[in-house]
């Protein structure tokens, strides 16, 4: 079973930009945490100004506690988020490395299919390609009920061309009357 190129390309992409979207998105969050952070750590930097010189109520003095402890929270959160990126944009590397690298094995493969199937001095398909269209063709004129025709064409005296004029004259007169 082959995989249409196409398709896969399209998956591709479009796993690449779901990833590259994903670590914006993370990356904006990451800076919305270290605002917040910032904020919490200035928040608690005037209350403990204020109250420097005061004995705070103990309600408040827990108040600032658990303040202060969020601001670690927050940070903890922001470090973890900076971590996140880093690896999501690792893995973007990856899969883009993954993709050149699949790319390049598909285009290799379709090359190589296309030699297979196809003279290399002409481009016109060859005996393999022939005989697997001619019994596609045969298949599909028994199950349908057609005919089929074949025609064959050959170049008498050929080899009169290559001995006389050598194999390079031959292959240009080969290439001149091949279509396309």
């Amino acid at each position: 079973m082959t995989i249409d190129s196409k398709p896969a390309k399209i998956l591709e992409t479009t796993a690449a930009k779901t990833l590259t979207k994903v670590l914006q998105q993370n990356e904006s969050a990451k800076i919305l945490v270290e605002e917040a952070g910032e904020d919490l750590s200035k928040a608690n930097a005037v209350l403990k100004e204020e109250l420097a010189d005061q004995d705070p109520p103990p309600a408040l003095e827990r108040a600032i506690e658990k303040s202060a402890i969020a601001e670690i929270k927050v940070q903890e959160a922001s470090e973890e988020l900076a971590a996140v990126n880093q690896a999501l944009g690792h893995e973007i590397k990856d899969r883009q490395v993954l993709e050149f690298q699949y790319a390049a094995a598909t285009e290799q493969k379709d090359a190589a299919r296309h030699e297979s199937l196809h003279d290399p001095l002409t481009g016109l398909p060859n005996r393999a390609l022939f005989n697997d269209r001619l019994e596609h063709g045969l298949a599909q004129a028994e199950r349908h009920g057609w005919s089929v025709a074949v025609m064959f064409m050959d170049l008498d005296d050929f080899k009169i061309i290559n001995d006389t004029h050598g194999h390079d004259a031959g292959d240009k007169v080969l290439r001149t009357i091949a279509p396309g």
